[in-house]
């Protein structure tokens, strides 16, 4: 699966995990595999929203210098 750091602060991470051969079996199994390795005290999983799948959408359509304002 193809996966994208979003954000990183204060110690948390969100991560976009592409849903392309991963079941959220699999996806489970892999997060606690990683929990001490990377110190993961708390994870959550969930679908993506209409209203962000609206967001990023909205964020593809803008000019890149316009981002930065």
């Amino acid at each position: 699966a193809n996966s994208e750091l979003k954000e990183a602060y204060e110690g948390f991470v969100h991560i976009h995990i592409d849903q392309v051969n991963v079941s959220l079996a699999q996806l489970f199994r892999i997060i606690e595999s990683c929990k001490e390795t990377h110190s993961i005290e708390n994870y959550t999983v969930s679908q993506t929203t209409l209203e962000q799948v609206f967001l990023n959408f909205a964020r593809s359509q803008l000019d890149p210098d316009e981002l930065r304002r």
